[in-house]
């Protein structure tokens, strides 16, 4: 199951609770006891309460499916196939199997190779369903436990509103980790290239072609890293940009007025 087809289901299963929280917040409204918080607000955390846990779950093994079964699919190969393997042959070695998971054989691979082409899928196959299940079952329980909590003097509004309090500081401290982790890694590539290319070359090049040798085992030449026709071209494309964009805005905005 594709995982925008579970967060579907999750929605679906958000909504259901939604609704099945706020027709009993609205019977025992009916009866006549004293809410503390009006229906919907029960219906909203039975909604959180359901849809949350199994979005973090689905979000968990999206972001780790990947690279554990591929771990896996690698350790389990022959020690003939792994032994004094770089990371770059690994990641070939990795690419023919998912080709061969995926039915696209070339030439006459080795038996060990096609085993784990089929381990892979094994796992794949696993994974889902297993997320399935732990999805599902983290939305129903959720669900069940919410329910189980509405009550008259049940303070749904409160729960709700830090829910969703708590849920926007963890944005919030996700968008400034984002953020310091962009710096930090355009910082420490900054230094990387810059231990290579000395900064004064850089700034006052004069040729920009930086066909370079990335790996020990690639042939290239050593490149040049002048950013001064960088600089060039980009002002000499804003300056165009700029003789086109003044007058004719200029001349719209005086018509106009």
């Amino acid at each position: 199951m594709s995982a925008s087809l579970l967060l579907t289901i999750v929605l679906a299963l958000s909504l259901v609770g939604y609704f099945m929280g706020r027709a009993n917040a609205g019977a025992l409204k009916k009866a006549g006891m004293g809410m503390h918080s009006i229906p919907a607000y029960h219906g909203y955390f039975v909604a959180l309460s359901c849809g949350i846990p199994a979005f973090l779950l689905v979000l968990i093994w999206i972001a780790t499916e990947g690279a554990v079964v591929d771990r896996l699919v690698l350790a389990s190969l022959p020690s003939y196939i792994t032994d004094g393997i770089e990371g770059s042959r690994m990641s070939l070695i990795l690419s023919e199997i998912k080709s061969i998971a995926g039915g696209r054989i070339f030439g006459t691979p080795d038996p060990a190779i096609l085993e784990a082409a089929d381990r892979y899928n094994a796992l794949r196959g696993t994974a889902s369903l297993a997320i399935v299940v732990c999805a599902l079952a983290a939305a129903i329980g959720g669900m069940a436990f919410a329910r189980a909590r509405l009550t008259p003097d049940f303070r749904a509004r409160n729960s709700v509103d830090g829910i969703l309090r708590w849920a926007l500081i963890v944005c919030s401290v996700l968008a400034i980790l984002t953020t310091l982790g962009i710096i930090l890694s355009l910082v420490i590539e900054s230094l990387a290239f810059f231990n290579r290319v000395p900064v004064l070359s850089f700034l006052f090049g004069m040729e920009w072609s930086p066909q370079t040798a990335m790996r020990a085992d690639q042939v290239a030449a050593e490149g040049a890293f002048g950013a001064v026709p960088v600089f060039w071209g980009t002002i000499f494309i804003s300056a165009i940009a700029m003789f086109v964009a003044l007058p004719v805005g200029l001349f719209s905005a005086i018509y106009l007025v």
